[in-house]
């Protein structure tokens, strides 16, 4: 029986630790001081004999001695050049073991550790990482090994990197390999790098993985807590490999303090509680606790695993936090900034190389959007290369997810080799009937994403109704029948013209557009959408366009719109347009005969919506105002004012506070976008600090 068909109906106990076993054995200093991985060569006995005795304890498979067995730690030690020869022995010894164990069923995992540089911090290449990882999976493999446990790590880039090596594996040499995951985290619950576990559940969760775990870091009872959000997250199998406690000095040595008992029994309540597929022990461990592991496990039933309560897939991430494409109130919007054809500062800064300063325009939307979108294409300059110069800085330092905007399969390649987390790729479409968009939905197989498609196909861009439906239908059959990938994670852009050329066919353009919306989310009620909001509006006036905008994104977003690419920090509150603006607005992009000429002739004469205009009112209806509007001016003679009428507390609890729970109802109503809301905090923040 192969070890994928064990695993799918055992509950699999793996071995406890490997490091801390050789530190227990009081080797001779010319032994202890060599790296644990060579002594697969210079004393294969004592490896053997560590696993022999885990597979006596009842563990059905054990990690190789190869932890650190790749070219960037034995370069440490000036043995990179041996990798593939300690990777072999680690494995022969191990199922020597495995063979010699005299029960059936006993299987062999390449240990595969995270190495002792972070791509995530540019200390080293996704190429180089996968490259290494090639080396040491290759070697091993040839042998023969039943899985391959990716573990201890500490940066979701190194975890995809080896992923990709493991598949590159597979499919050089014919193999079927499982591949496992395990992370570790720190005391916050985040990997060391900062991502948290609903993060990694969604940057991992497209990968063909066979389980997703942790290991390291804490014992059974520290480490609930982040193994619950990880569960929560998770779709697939899970798996658990905790310390024997956290390490406490006695008799000037460090030693693990939890005993096997203590340790079965809170590690096995976790299995349980989960329906984990496989556990075992990491430092501090040994086969004692194993034993006490396998009395506590055999026992219990297989069971399919419990769905998470957060979906994996409809999720995007950044390296230290998830956002979702479906936000309560809708949209998820989409910061336009960071690029190189829609903004002029950016586009300057990038023909000045100053990443840095490109960076600062990116991040300075974080207050606004829940996603930001990057293009650096650019006539006369090397795409590839500005997303190698900026991604990386920009997947260090946003805590958003990034949308990469390119035209260029390979450009979009040398981006997702930066990224952390999972981000939206934009976009694909049937321009040339597939060919382009094929080679973007393969690369997606290495480095899954969520993605943009658009309605365009053979013919252009869809105008009407009926033609933009039917190529998302098309977009649709590729994406989930072709494919396999998840409703959620694709995002359909309908398109959409200007309603202000004055010819037949832009007249109906909002009403082809919100028509495709609504009747696509009848059907497929999982799969996102998206507009670049302003095209609706191109040709008018800046303040027309501003609340044509805004009446637009309203209709859109009733019509079942979740996400939109704005200008976030411009999108006017609905709830502060006049009623006679949002009449005209209407009616325009209904397309009612003469509603374009009506529309003109009022902006024309308007430079100000009368909401926007400055108007006289009792200082308690002013404050409200500001509060409403997210307008921080002339704060302080304001509140001077009414000190001298009203006390602090009375302006505190009477105005402040019942303006904010208006805010509240706005936004509960979808009237109120969250970048308004948050504006509102802040000018409720000063006044408190005026009062106080």
């Amino acid at each position: 029986m192969n070890f994928k068909e064990f695993a799918s109906n055992n509950k699999v106990l793996f071995d406890g630790a490997m490091g801390t076993t050789i530190q227990a054995m009081n080797l001779p200093e010319s032994v202890a001081q060599q790296a644990n991985e060579l002594l697969s060569l210079t004393s294969p006995d004592i490896i053997r004999k560590i696993h022999a005795d885990y597979f006596a304890a009842g563990c059905d498979i054990v990690l190789t001695n190869t932890f650190g067995a790749n070219a960037m730690v034995m370069a440490e030690y000036d043995l990179q050049a041996k990798v593939a020869e300690l990777n072999a022995a680690a494995v022969q010894i191990a199922r020597s073991a495995a063979v010699n164990s005299g029960a059936s069923n006993k299987y062999v995992a390449l240990s595969v550790g995270p190495g002792s540089k972070l791509p995530t911090l540019s200390q080293i290449s996704y190429d180089e990482l996968r490259a290494a990882y090639v080396e040491q999976i290759t070697a091993a493999a040839k042998v023969g090994i039943d899985a391959v446990m990716i573990e201890t790590c500490q940066d979701l880039l190194q975890v995809k990197a080896a992923i990709a090596a493991a598949m590159d594996v597979n499919t050089a040499l014919m193999l079927d390999l499982p591949i496992m995951v395990s992370l570790t985290v720190e005391e916050n619950g985040c990997m060391l790098v900062g991502s948290d576990m609903r993060c990694a559940a969604h940057a991992l969760a497209g990968y063909p993985i066979f389980s997703l775990g942790l290991n390291c870091g804490f014992g059974p009872d520290k480490m609930a807590a982040p193994f619950a959000e990880l569960a929560a997250a998770y779709s697939g199998r899970l798996y658990i490999s905790p310390n024997a406690g956290i390490p406490i000095l006695k008799d000037g040595k460090f030693v693990y303090p939890m005993n096997a008992e203590d340790f079965a029994r809170l590690t096995s309540s976790i299995v349980e509680q989960y329906g984990l597929c496989a556990a075992g022990g990491c430092c501090g461990t040994n086969d004692s606790h194993m034993k006490a592991m396998a009395g506590k496990i055999k026992g219990m039933t297989t069971s399919i695993d419990p769905a998470p309560t957060i979906a994996s897939s409809g999720y995007v991430c950044s390296a230290y936090s998830s956002s979702a494409l479906r936000q309560q109130p809708a949209p998820a919007l989409i910061g336009e900034r960071a690029n190189a054809t829609g903004s002029k500062a950016f586009r300057e800064l990038l023909k000045a190389d100053d990443y840095a300063a490109m960076a600062n325009i990116a991040k300075g939307q974080q207050a606004s959007s829940h996603i930001i979108d990057l293009s650096v294409a650019l006539s006369g300059r090397d795409e590839a290369a500005d997303m190698r110069s900026i991604v990386p800085i920009l997947n260090r330092e946003l805590t958003l997810p990034l949308m990469i905007d390119s035209t260029s399969e390979l450009v979009l390649e040398e981006a997702l080799k930066c990224i952390t987390g999972k981000p939206v790729i934009n976009s694909i479409n049937f321009e040339d009937g597939g060919t382009k968009l094929h080679k973007i939905l393969k690369l997606l197989k290495r480095f899954p994403a969520a993605v943009v498609a658009l309605t365009i196909d053979e013919s252009g861009m869809a105008q009407t109704k009926e033609d933009k439906l039917h190529i998302a239908e098309r977009l649709y059959n590729t994406w989930t029948s072709e494919y396999g990938y998840a409703d959620e994670d694709l995002i359909i852009d309908f398109l959409t013209f200007s309603v202000a050329s004055g010819d037949s066919e832009s007249r109906y353009a909002a009403v082809h557009t919100i028509g495709a919306i609504r009747e696509f989310k009848l059907r497929h009620p999982k799969v996102s959408t998206t507009l670049g909001v302003s095209n609706v509006s191109f040709g008018l006036s800046a303040h027309a366009r501003t609340v044509l905008n805004a009446v637009f994104l309203d209709m859109a977003v009733k019509a079942g719109l979740d996400t939109a690419i704005v200008h976030a920090e411009k999108v006017l509150p609905i709830s502060n347009i006049p009623s006679k603006e949002l009449e005209l607005c209407s009616a325009l992009l209904d397309g009612k005969e003469g509603a374009l000429d009506a529309f003109i002739a009022h902006f024309a004469d308007v430079k100000e919506s009368v909401a926007t205009e400055i108007v006289t009112l009792p200082p308690e209806e002013e404050l409200a105002r500001k509060i409403l509007r997210g307008d921080s001016t002339a704060l302080e003679p304001l509140i001077n004012t009414l000190l001298a009428t009203y006390s602090a507390p009375e302006i505190l609890n009477d105005m402040l506070l019942k303006a904010m729970q208006q805010v509240g109802v706005l936004f509960n109503e979808g009237k109120l976008l969250l970048p308004f809301v948050l504006k509102s905090a802040e000018v409720m923040r000063a006044c408190s600090t005026l009062l106080e």
